[in-house]
């Protein structure tokens, strides 16, 4: 099990930029995604996108900086789009695609 921790350990940084790589289309593809289904959007979608990719491209450049750190630095941009995701999703969902529990009486 060592052996392969060692083995991995030089190339972490690599597989983080990587993954950081792929995350980063989450935030483009929902807006074009919400932009589609609701017209009010393009302005302030493309605001909430942009600040994502900023703060995640700064978690990715702390990967090159700091490889000792690497994964807590993933780990950082993995919640940074989540939580842009999840404003980027309050903003410009149309109310008819919000899921509501009903409710019993």
């Amino acid at each position: 099990m060592t052996n392969i921790i060692q083995s991995i350990t030089p190339e972490l940084p690599t597989f983080c930029l990587a993954g950081l790589l792929l995350l980063s289309l989450v935030l483009p593809l929902l807006a074009s995604w919400l932009v589609s289904s609701a017209a009010n959007l393009s302005q302030t979608g493309g605001r909430i996108a942009w600040a994502g990719q900023i703060l995640a491209g700064f978690c990715g450049l702390l990967i090159r900086v700091l490889p000792q750190y690497s994964i807590l630095w993933l780990v950082a941009a993995v919640v940074v789009t989540t939580a842009f995701a999840r404003k980027l999703w309050r903003t410009g969902v149309p109310p008819t695609l919000i899921y509501h529990a009903p409710t019993r009486i």
